[in-house]
């Protein structure tokens, strides 16, 4: 996985590199980023000298949010000699080596880097709404122009900038990111060099465009500024590119120097897995417009026939290809590694040779990997790896890394060069079409470029008002976590959504960029009236605000994003029950860890926590543990990277008054230690194929009740060293590293467990074995992530009683599903439609809905069970009637877990509606999901021209069922299905519906 790859990058340079030269700098690493979107591309943007990746997600879709993206990373690499001195900054998975603001000199950072921790991004359509209505964005008012980021002068005054008096920033393309970093900040601790003593100003932009070549394309303007008071000699320019082209693993890479671009392909005409591109795969590559100018070397640098021209630029001069790993031809680890590859030379200083791989295949050496043509087969490329006698087949498809370089060239001090790049995309009718294409694309940006860049955006329709439809305008009983819901356009664009409790906005939060036409808000004052509107966006203008509705919250929270959890305890111990139970949770520096009122005391601060109960024992080794989150930090619990964040990732699952439990049992230690021949203790180990490990423990979901009717054993899911946890891969064990939830340095904990439900969720452990034993699959997600932490335990290997004795027992108790709360028609309204859409909060993805014209609701007019948002469009209701409607929300793991109904409302259809008949289906349809691609749910609709069974079944790429969204007798005709994105990982999905007269297939995409 490719997570797993950049975390042992990561370790094998701390293990390898020595000991950077101290620095001047201090400077905290940079943590702004922002997102280029204008486009068919969402890219995320970076201030630390890479881009699109510094630990998960990485970014860079294209189509934007799409189930798919083109590279995993990639970043700046500068090299040059001051005072023969080989200096570095680069950057790749970090550590990064770029840090927040300009310099004053080359020794000379800022103080405080943080200060200038920012990414400036202003869109071409911030600018026509301010000239039109004067209302600014927090960029375009603050327009950073004393940095260096340019300004278009408005009121002939060139040494300030007056947004009111005219001046305006300068926008390349419809969406221009701005911001400004420096490599003197702090140490180099990848490269292990002194830094050079630069400055860098980048511009990121990209334009909309019917143009697809432009339109799938987004540009880099890096403008290298030497603060210090002696020259750079032998400077190069390199970007690096971790190209991921959807699935990792099948790519090829090429080069073209007279395109100056350097690419990767797919192997075949396929792209596997859910973050596969699937049929007829794109390429994509990084295409230098503008090299550093170069005069009076006597050399042809543009390679166009005339030596020394004025204005005369380097293009591409390099592309080096290498291997992840170690070796002269794989990842860089110091200075001259980088520094070779920016020259066209493996690490050792072996130059790069035609044939092959590009080592030792002949003595012709050359600058650039696999330059050929791989479309016509021409020339030296992976699928034609012998270009002299053509002996070898295709090169095996792999992860990929390269970085195109352009150098050698002088900057003098206080002289400045500014290198342009553009990332492309193009999608032809195969793989090897998508190179035709790529190239393209190459030329056509190349030419807009040339011109100014100056591109028309595409012809809309002008974006309209847009209707708001949830919580009703007025109610006084919304929670302080709402959904608010607003009317899908037809028009492609985003959402922004602005919240205040004041009535004219002075105190608006604005959300800005909703793809759905859902928004849930955290947190809101209890008790509080709350002012909101909505308005859609795409890349060259804003729509007119919708009306402004109000609402009134209480003191209720639905617990979507708040705390599913009521506690986590040790519940026995090997001498039997502990009574009452003991806390199992370390709620160091304030971190909100829940706990049972009235039964635990919270732990107090690091290094002294207070127990709850004198003479508790949680194990017979007064050992002290608790439950936590891998990698989660010192963060607040419901913080960032917190145990919800990262552990509880479906609370729609694990909500629902639940108890979970891990028992630590003398019959898996006994199988472990081979006292025993056989057992059932087992866990899967993840990042590996089909491997299984004993383990000394079982998961159990004891359900609802203190019975055991309802309890089902759990399948863990283990995550040992690719996670950096525990000790000795293949055992669940102890590691030697604090955990960082304490302060302390001597509190470490397991290997990650993740917890899954079988297949089969019946009582007892029958999908658990049918899970180890005969090939099952896995149900939903519980936890994730979830460690022990033993306080005070030591680091040294090995521990003091290295792990709970068996008979211990830590129980994870969550809350009960609470009833959902209504939020649209009013209660008591007058509808003017005979389908009426319902609207209403709740935790559950599952509800049931009933409508009536009984307040008691003895008969049900629509009584609905599915699985789907907050909403529920009625079918065609009688006129002149009053209907009562409540909900209720299901636990779909477990049928117990149903929560109370909902305070019934009442809604009134008045006599003079006009009903309108359904049309009666005339033959089988199956309609292409809506929206698609989608990131909660679709609605697929269908029609039966006559009544008989019906199955609409979902599955993946692989073929595996994965939904059966109906499976029963239905009527004659038009329907509508739902599918939720629960449980789902991104990627195609497949659904197929099925009745005696008619098969269907089509398929839509998931995205996250």
């Amino acid at each position: 996985m490719k997570i797993t790859t950049a975390c042992c990058i990561l370790l094998g340079w701390a293990t390898l590199t020595p000991e950077a030269n101290a620095q001047t700098g201090t400077c905290e690493a940079g943590l702004a980023e922002a997102f280029l979107d204008v486009n068919n591309v969402n890219a995320r943007i970076l201030n630390n000298g890479g881009l699109y990746w510094r630990g998960s997600p990485h970014v860079y879709e294209v189509p934007k949010y799409g189930n798919a993206n083109a590279i995993f990373a990639a970043g700046i690499w500068l090299g040059g000699f001051v005072d023969s001195d080989m200096r570095l900054a680069a950057s790749t998975y970090g550590p990064w080596e770029f840090w927040p603001g300009p310099l004053v000199s080359a020794d000379n950072p800022p103080a405080d880097c943080s200060a200038y921790d920012r990414i400036y991004s202003v869109y071409l359509r911030d600018v026509d709404t301010y000239n039109k209505t004067g209302e600014a964005t927090q960029d375009l008012l603050e327009w950073p122009w004393e940095l260096g980021a340019p300004v278009t002068d408005g009121d002939g005054n060139p040494d300030n900038y007056n947004l009111a008096g005219g001046d305006r920033p300068t926008l390349r393309g419809h969406q221009t990111l701005w911001w400004v970093m420096n490599d003197s900040g702090n140490t180099h601790e990848r490269t292990d060099t002194q830094p050079i003593g630069l400055e860098v100003q980048v511009t990121a932009f990209a334009a909309a465009s019917d143009v697809a070549y432009i339109n799938n394309t987004t540009l880099y303007s890096y403008k290298l500024i030497n603060r210090g008071t002696v020259p750079i000699i032998d400077m190069y320019l390199g970007f690096f590119q971790d190209m991921d082209l959807g699935n990792f693993a099948d790519d090829y890479v090429g080069s073209d120097s007279l395109l100056g671009l350097g690419y990767a392909y797919n192997a075949d005409n396929f792209d596997e897995g859910g973050e596969g591109y699937g049929e007829a795969p794109p390429a994509v590559g990084i295409k230098f417009l503008q090299g550093a100018l170069v005069t009076n070397d006597s050399l042809d640098n543009d390679r166009d026939g005339a030596v020394d021209e004025v204005n005369e630029r380097l293009g591409m001069t390099g592309f080096a290809f290498y291997n992840g790993g170690g070796g002269v031809t794989g990842d860089p680890f110091m200075g001259m590694d980088y520094y070779n590859y920016l020259r066209g030379l493996w690490k050792d200083g072996k130059p790069f040779t035609q044939g092959g791989t590009g080592r030792d295949f002949s003595t012709i050496p050359t600058s650039f990997i696999y330059p050929g043509d791989p479309v016509t087969g021409e020339g030296w490329s992976e699928i034609n790896p012998d270009p002299f006698n053509g002996t070898l087949g295709p090169i095996d498809p792999a992860d990929r890394r390269s970085v195109s370089t352009s150098g050698p060239f002088e900057l003098m001090p206080g002289e400045s060069q500014e290198v342009v790049l553009a990332m492309i995309w193009a999608r032809g009718s195969n793989n090897l079409d998508s190179v035709t294409q790529l190239k393209a694309t190459a030329q056509v940006v190349q030419e807009a470029f040339d011109s100014g860049f100056k591109v028309e955006p595409p012809v809309a329709a002008p974006l309209q008002a847009i209707t708001l439809r949830a919580p009703a305008n007025g109610l006084n009983n919304q929670p302080i976590d709402p959904s608010l819901f607003w009317q899908p356009s037809e028009m492609p664009g985003t959402f922004e959504v602005q919240y205040a409790t004041s009535p004219n906005f002075v105190d608006a939060v604005s959300t800005g960029k909703i793809r759905d036409n859902e928004l849930r808000l955290l947190d809101l004052l209890p008790d509080a009236v709350y002012y909101w509107r909505v308005r859609q966006e795409n890349a060259v203008e804003r729509g007119p605000w919708s009306d402004t509705w109000q609402f009134k919250t209480t003191d209720l929270a639905l617990g979507i994003i708040g705390d599913p959890i009521l506690g986590f305890m040790t519940t026995q111990n090997a001498a039997g029950p502990i009574n009452p139970p003991d806390m199992a949770a370390f709620a160091f520096n304030d971190s909100g860890f829940p706990i049972l009122e009235g039964n635990l005391t919270p732990v107090g601060s690091y290094p002294d926590p207070q127990r709850p109960t004198a003479g508790i024992q949680q194990v017979n080794s007064d050992a002290i543990w608790g439950i936590h989150t891998g990698g989660g930090g010192r963060s607040q619990y419901s913080g960032s990277q917190s145990f919800l964040e990262r552990s509880v990732r479906s609370m729609s699952v694990i909500a629902g008054g639940e108890t979970l439990e891990w028992h630590f049992s003398q019959q898996c230690l006994d199988q472990i230690n081979g006292i025993v021949e056989s057992g059932d203790c087992l866990a899967y180990r993840l990042f590996s194929d089909q491997a299984f490990v004993e383990v000394p423990f079982a998961l159990w979901n004891r359900g609802f009740e203190a019975d055991s009717i309802d309890d089902f054993r759990l399948i863990p899911i283990l995550c040992e060293a690719a996670c950096g946890a525990g000790t000795i891969n293949n055992t669940f064990d102890l590691g030697t590293t604090d955990h960082a939830i304490s302060s302390g340095e001597d509190d470490p904990y397991t290997d990650w467990i993740y917890w899954y439900n079988p297949t089969s969720t019946a009582q007892g452990d029958s999908g658990y074995i049918d899970f180890f034993f005969n090939e099952g699959e896995v149900g939903g997600e519980l936890l994730a992530r979830t460690v022990l932490v033993k306080l005070n335990a030591g680091l040294e290997s090995p521990q003091d009683s290295p792990l709970p004795e068996p008979g211990t027992v830590f129980q994870i108790v969550t809350k009960p599903i609470a009833p959902p709360v209504l939020s649209a028609p009013s209660p008591e309204s007058i509808q003017q439609e005979v389908t009426t859409r319902l609207y209403w909060q709740a935790i559950q993805r599952v509800s049931q809905v009933q409508i009536s014209t009984s307040l008691a609701f003895e008969v049900s007019a629509i009584d609905s069970m599915f699985t789907g948002t907050f909403a529920f469009e009625t079918e065609a209701l009688a006129p002149n009637a009053t209907y009562y409607w409540r909900v209720r929300s299901i636990n779909e793991n477990n049928a117990a877990g149903i929560s109370d109904w909902s305070e019934p409302w009442s809604f009134t259809i008045p006599q003079n509606v006009d009903i309108e008949q359904p049309d009666q289906p005339l033959a089988y349809t199956l309609e292409a999901g809506y929206p698609n691609p989608f990131s909660t749910q679709t609605s697929i609709r269908y029609a039966l021209p006559e009544p008989g069974a019906v199955k609409l079944e979902v599955f993946d790429t692989l073929g595996r069922r994965v939904r059966v969204l109906v499976d029963n007798q239905q009527t004659a005709g038009w329907y509508d299905a739902v599918l939720d994105s629960k449980s789902l990982p991104s990627g195609l999905y497949f659904y197929r519906l099925t009745t005696n007269n008619f098969t269907d297939t089509k398929s839509v995409i998931l995205t996250r």
